[in-house]
């Protein structure tokens, strides 16, 4: 018998577009020329950047117990 599982493969959907969006307006503000971004600011929305790139390029493992 196979289970359903809508609820989380849907919040999945929905994180993976916002994160998308949310890297896009990043990748936005870093690339503005006339914008002087302080160091502490730079550094903390490149880390965000990486951290969003990790959570969109991971592979889901399913361990089964036998």
């Amino acid at each position: 018998m196979q289970e359903s599982f809508s609820g989380p493969e849907d919040s999945r959907t929905l994180a993976r577009m916002h994160l998308t969006t949310l890297d896009g307006q990043l990748q936005a503000i870093l690339d503005q020329k006339d914008l002087k971004l302080d160091d502490y600011s730079r550094a903390h929305l490149l880390d965000s950047q990486k951290r969003i790139h990790q959570i969109l390029n991971a592979q889901l493992i399913l361990q089964s117990v036998d």
